[in-house]
């Protein structure tokens, strides 16, 4: 890609990322959380790196999708994590029961508009891809969601975490 000056590269993050305070009150998510979360950090930052090359990158965000996918519980369970396994089995079950879920075949029509600039990524800049492409309005409501928590954190703290430079610049 670097050789040919284009190409793009498509990195599948999770709303997951966006979504911490949920996924806290179970056990077995942190791994999976944090590994999308660095997807999410690896794709921003690649992006930058490969942008003089003329490579696109994009994190791709799905929220629900109906995927038949099943969250396997592997490992030798151990008793302390018994109401916890239990709370996790719980709430795979009703994933499935969710409000119309993502269609995987929209979803992937969706991505390859972007990437093409095509259908419902007409309206955008023809070659532009978006740092997040966020898919399914579960997930949108919850990018907005922490977003809003950021903003609210940032201003209630922000005495706390500013004026700390040695000499202050007011270039913010």
């Amino acid at each position: 890609m670097r050789e040919r000056r284009s190409g793009t590269i498509l990195l599948f993050g999770s709303r997951t990322a966006y979504r911490n305070e949920f996924l806290s009150t179970l056990l077995f998510v942190a791994a999976y959380a944090a590994s999308k979360a660095a997807v999410h950090a690896y794709g921003e930052t690649l992006r930058v790196e490969v942008a003089p090359f003329n490579i696109r990158v994009s994190v791709v965000v799905p929220g629900h999708f109906d995927s038949g996918l099943a969250l396997p519980l592997v490992g030798a369970p151990i008793a302390d994590y018994d109401a916890a396994r239990e709370e996790l089995k719980k709430r795979i079950a009703m994933r499935d029961r969710l409000p119309n879920p993502g269609d995987p075949e929209k979803g992937m029509e969706a991505v390859v508009d972007a990437v093409r600039g095509e259908g419902r990524a007409a309206g955008h800049a023809k070659g532009s891809l978006p740092t997040w492409l966020f898919l399914g309005s579960d997930c949108l409501g919850d990018v907005k969601a922490r977003a809003g928590r950021l903003t609210q954190v940032a201003e209630e703290w922000q005495d706390v975490g500013s004026s700390l430079g040695k000499q202050d610049p007011a270039w913010f």
